[in-house]
């Protein structure tokens, strides 16, 4: 999964272009997600994204500095994550 991220006074996320295991091309997702916390000085994201594109199985994503957990199908997955922009 990775980010397109804007600035308008602060960053915020444009789309997110999703990527499942073994996919190469992936589905590019724009509008169509929640971005609850999004603060890249405390290094804090959760975002939802309720399914809208049938592609895409509905998730939870929340960012907690380096560590990361996607919560998708009630299947929890934990990760790195990188703030680098």
């Amino acid at each position: 999964m990775t980010f397109e991220v804007g600035s308008d006074r602060r960053p915020v996320i444009a789309s997110i272009d999703f990527q499942a295991p073994g996919d190469n091309k992936g589905v590019l997702l724009r509008g169509s997600f929640q971005v609850k916390t999004f603060d890249t000085k405390r290094r804090i994201l959760r975002l939802i994204y309720a399914g809208h594109d049938t592609r895409v199985p509905a998730f939870t994503l929340v960012v907690l500095a380096n560590k990361s957990t996607l919560t998708v199908n009630g299947k929890q997955i934990n990760s790195s994550f990188s703030w680098e922009m």
